[in-house]
């Protein structure tokens, strides 16, 4: 398979056509080889409009949505970033190219590994492991300028709105009933969070956030 040329039709016809503009993005795109993220049985499935599995119930998130709510972090070059429920990485690496550094949070070891295998093939010395809780966050590092959701989440746990920092942005899909998912960009000033909803989109499940069943007896 060429992925060469699949790569190229995935930035003019997924991404240019969907609003993605920023430049950076789409050059960060255009050079990483997205088919070595995934699962080597799923590799021809790479540059299709879809989440690809990359394991052990992660997914490389379709490339429009990821793109799209990367955009609307507008990651600038001194900005830190967590990525929670990073995967194999795909999305850190494309933020990798954007930002100051990215932290790219994981609990599956397998994952953890492959990412961090690939941060130093791609020589992204800017991105890092590290392993952990995801609904804990990361507050070793706190604060960030943005938290980006790697997955569907059912709602957003206040300790993470609390590692964001004074201007931050974080940017999730939330599915808070069980229907359909919102791409939300959340926004901290002066210690007050507003958020406004960008598009409707299903994506696959960060499971660790999860509510869990209330049972009335």
């Amino acid at each position: 398979m060429d992925f060469v040329a699949a790569r190229e039709n995935m930035i003019e016809c997924q991404l240019r056509t969907n609003k993605v503009t920023d430049k950076r993005i789409l050059n960060a795109m255009s050079s990483l080889p997205r088919e070595r993220f995934v699962s080597s049985d799923r590799e021809h499935m790479a540059y299709v409009d879809v989440d690809v599995p990359c394991g052990n119930g992660r997914n490389v998130m379709a490339a429009m949505v990821s793109a799209r709510l990367i955009q609307e972090a507008a990651i600038q070059k001194d900005d830190e970033v967590l990525c929670i429920g990073a995967g194999t990485g795909y999305s850190v690496a494309v933020m990798a190219g954007l930002a100051s550094s990215v932290i790219a949070l994981e609990n599956d070891k397998a994952c953890a590994a492959k990412a961090d295998e690939l941060f130093a093939e791609l020589d992204l010395d800017n991105a890092v492991v590290v392993e952990g809780q995801l609904v804990d966050g990361w507050g070793a590092e706190s604060p960030y300028d943005v938290i980006f959701f790697d997955g569907m989440i059912s709602e957003v746990p206040s300790s993470i709105l609390e590692q964001l920092g004074d201007g931050g942005r974080l940017l999730a899909i939330v599915d808070s009933s069980g229907g359909i998912g919102r791409a939300t960009l959340f926004v901290k000033v002066f210690g007050n969070i507003s958020s406004r909803e960008i598009f409707d989109i299903n994506v696959g499940r960060l499971t660790e956030f999860d509510k869990k069943q209330e049972f009335v007896f």
